[in-house]
């Protein structure tokens, strides 16, 4: 019996290490109910993988699924919703020490980085770099047929002056 439910607890617990599992328990928190194919979109993972999961959540309790005629729609118990509370709260934890381990690592200037890239530091002209305006460059407002046409068109005069 002890075994039983040991090897039901390493399964809960694989459950929960897991990417999909969590976001789709904190995509279904700050809602009463939702359609699987919504989770799906959220998460970014295939409806049929996302219902496996909620059934998977569904025999421990986690969720519920309510049928309306055709319409499947899924929420969570109230296990679930102190469990989704709970990992959003982990989420932020382990959100505060990645934060906390980015500060406390000394930032590197622009050289120190490239050098650890293997890319030699970029050489300066004295003048101070071009501003962005976050845009990509302007590309040629000429379509490349257009561009090719103008291109046979110039050698082919170039050729004709040739001749002459």
């Amino acid at each position: 019996m002890k075994e039983e439910a040991k090897d039901e607890q390493e399964q809960i617990m694989e459950l929960f290490l897991h990417e999909k599992p969590v976001g789709i328990i904190l995509s279904m928190k700050d809602s009463d109910e939702k359609y699987a194919s919504v989770i799906s979109k959220e998460v970014d993972c295939t409806y049929t993988h996302v219902l496996k999961i909620l059934m998977q959540f569904q025999q421990y309790g986690i969720v519920e699924f309510k049928k309306q005629g055709r319409i499947k729609k899924v929420m969570l118990t109230d296990v679930g919703g102190d469990i989704a509370h709970e990992l959003e709260g982990l989420k932020r934890q382990l959100g505060r020490l990645a934060g906390e381990k980015l500060r406390d690592t000394p930032e590197k200037s622009k050289d120190e980085q490239e050098k650890s890239n293997g890319n030699p530091p970029e050489k300066s002209n004295g003048n101070p770099p071009e501003k962005s305006n976050g845009n990509p460059p302007e590309k040629s407002k000429e379509n490349p047929r257009q561009s090719r046409e103008n291109t046979l068109e110039q050698s082919r005069e170039n050729s004709s002056n040739d001749l002459l």
